[in-house]
């Protein structure tokens, strides 16, 4: 008879807790927003976010109409600053001597100076819950 044996194990196991269960790690946060250039939506590209403390941070596409809802496996990105940059879709280029590469597509409604981190001058402090952050880039 077994049972005698099992009982005790099970009290012990489940006064440890489940595993997966307890401390979800540090609070997440969510960011949404609109990218526009002068005024107008930019239509492709991506938005992204990263932490210069933490090397941290993640990338969202930009919709058709200027929006962006960043995503991460984890549940969105961990408080902090962010410095932001925007840049293009990217493109296969196809030379005849070369393998293709990828390349940024040239657009007119990115600024070259948007395109890094370290030129963009975007920076957003991201808080628990809920953030939006719109950008309207100038030349």
């Amino acid at each position: 008879m077994c049972a005698p044996r099992v009982i005790p194990l099970l009290l012990l196991a489940t006064s440890f807790g489940w595993p997966g269960c307890g401390d979800a790690g540090p609070p997440r946060a969510h960011v949404n927003g609109k990218v526009t250039y002068r005024g107008a939506a930019v239509q492709e590209g991506s938005i992204t976010f990263r932490s210069p403390q933490s090397g941290h941070g993640a990338q969202a596409k930009i919709g058709p109409d200027g929006a962006y809802h960043v995503e991460t496996a984890e549940g969105g990105l961990l408080q902090g600053t962010y410095r932001v940059f925007i840049t293009p879709p990217l493109v296969v280029e196809h030379e005849a001597r070369t393998p293709p590469v990828k390349v940024e597509r040239d657009v007119k409604n990115i600024p070259k100076k948007y395109r890094r981190e370290q030129t963009s001058g975007l920076e957003i402090t991201v808080h628990e819950g809920e953030n939006v952050y719109d950008v309207d880039m100038k030349d």
